[in-house]
């Protein structure tokens, strides 16, 4: 079996308050009102959705001000696959910044547990961006994938990474399972074609910094896998 899977990946511009503006916030749920919001034609209801052509695995980044906040930070999404995702983030103070560790396609809510002055949310520049996870082998077989990732951008910084974890597509990546990719597929800066040998359960690409980073990637897959 062979298939052949093409992704323009495109990098997600830096945006502190892209998903809920600097204010200041008592417990409950934040509102949504940030230039990455829309509000669901169906619903009414604001929220943020990254589908589309790009990197489709955002985290999620608070960014507090000289007072700052110790306050919980209660997310509720989606990942990539659509299946239904909470995290919980604790602030980091004073002054500092901290992120989501699970990538989100959609986010639905964001609710505090305590007071928060000063308070962005949105993408953090410094924080990676991760393409679909795209299956490898689920029947336990050696797999071989010729891998081509073209880059247009003046500066980029990229990583192959593989999980194992086995109920990957249906109850979404756990954060569990995951290593990168040895050299030239670690930390890679300019175009990087090779073979890469299974098994794994699935593999994707990692943004872990660019400037308007665009990401061709190409994946030839042969032996074993999914149809």
């Amino acid at each position: 079996m062979s298939r052949v899977i093409t992704q323009t990946l495109r990098q997600r511009a830096a945006d502190t308050d892209g998903f809920v503006a600097n204010g200041t916030f008592a417990a409950g749920p934040l509102t949504l009102d940030g230039a990455l919001v829309t509000n669901n034609p169906f619903s009414g209801n604001a929220e943020i959705d990254f589908e589309g052509d790009g990197f489709l695995g955002i985290l999620v980044g608070f960014t507090t001000g000289a007072t700052g906040s110790v306050a919980d930070a209660t997310i509720v999404g989606r990942d990539i696959y659509g299946n239904p995702v909470t995290e919980v983030v604790t602030m980091p103070g004073a002054a500092s910044a901290v992120s989501s560790t699970i990538p989100l396609l959609f986010i639905e809510s964001i609710t505090l547990d305590g007071a928060a002055t000063n308070l962005s949310v949105g993408i953090i520049a410094a924080d990676a961006q991760y393409g679909p996870w795209i299956a490898g082998n689920y029947f336990n077989e050696d797999i071989n994938v010729t891998l081509d990732v073209r880059l247009n951008a003046t500066t980029a910084n990229y990583t192959l990474e593989h999980t194992i974890q086995e109920d990957l597509l249906r109850n979404g990546y756990d954060g569990s399972s995951k290593f990168d990719e040895g050299a030239p597929w670690a930390g890679a800066t300019t175009d990087v074609q090779g073979q890469v040998v299974g098994p794994y359960i699935g593999s994707r690409i990692r943004l872990n910094s660019g400037t308007n980073a665009v990401l061709t990637v190409r994946w030839l897959q042969a032996g074993g896998g999914t149809t």
